[in-house]
């Protein structure tokens, strides 16, 4: 079917769920893959919290060589869980939710979010503002990293995106090393699109606000071109995470 909505990945989600017509609905990568069990371990956990707002899994991460089995640290996160940490081993391509809630309460995936990136970091940050995000914790999704994301590399709109996220979620200023995490996140992004000047002060109010952001510090190292950020993360990537 063809996207009936705004350009993007946003667009085209909002447009299958609007075209849905069964009770849940569950989001897949189209580089990545549901694991057996996977559905059957999410309808029983709905039966079982009849008030979760999603249900996730946790994820086996596969870069080609190595495969990294990535658990959550809890099976029920709360809204402030998700200001501390985006919980990155629940991936988008393990959620399931409730259609009348999704075109309801919840809302659908933000469009306006620049590029559609972290658009399932918004949903869970919204979802738990709602109600319970529960985790069926056993690595039900392979989700493949080798640089092939659309997403890759695309430093730029990485940090236009996350402040957009920032000022969407005034909630992070209310926990400093929350606040301070994004704001690493974004010295970083705007480090390795050669945005050092700007970087170097994002870098600056993250390490204000949370001394142990090692990204901050990064994105410092990046801005005096003392490293790369495909160093990094190539390196990070080896053992199964992301930046």
């Amino acid at each position: 079917m063809e996207n009936g909505r705004s350009r993007g990945l946003a667009g085209a989600r909002n447009s299958g769920i609007d075209a849905a017509v069964g009770r849940l609905v569950a989001f897949l990568d189209d580089d990545d893959e549901w694991l057996p069990g996977k559905l059957s371990a999410q309808l029983r956990r709905f039966e079982e919290s009849p008030e979760a707002i999603v249900v996730g899994t946790a994820m086996v991460v596969d870069d080609g060589e190595n495969r990294h089995v990535r658990l959550v640290p809890s099976e029920e996160l709360d809204h402030e869980a998700f200001l501390r940490n985006r919980n990155p081993g629940l991936h988008s391509s393990s959620l399931m939710f409730r259609r009348e809630v999704l075109q309801g309460e919840l809302g659908l995936i933000d469009e306006e979010l620049p590029r559609s990136y972290g658009e399932d970091y918004d949903i869970l940050l919204r979802a738990s503002e709602l109600g319970l995000v529960t985790v069926v914790n056993e690595p039900l999704v392979r989700v493949l990293w080798n640089g092939q994301s659309y997403y890759f590399g695309q430093w730029a709109a990485y940090a236009e995106a996350l402040q957009y996220l920032l000022t969407k979620h005034p909630d992070f200023a209310t926990i400093p090393a929350a606040l301070g995490r994004i704001e690493a996140q974004i010295a970083f992004a705007l480090a390795a699109s050669g945005q050092g000047r700007d970087a170097r002060t994002w870098a600056k109010r993250a390490l204000a606000h949370n001394p142990k952001q090692i990204k901050a510090v990064l994105a410092v190292a990046i801005s005096w071109r003392m490293v790369t950020p495909q160093t990094i993360t190539k390196v990070v990537q080896k053992f199964g995470r992301g930046i």
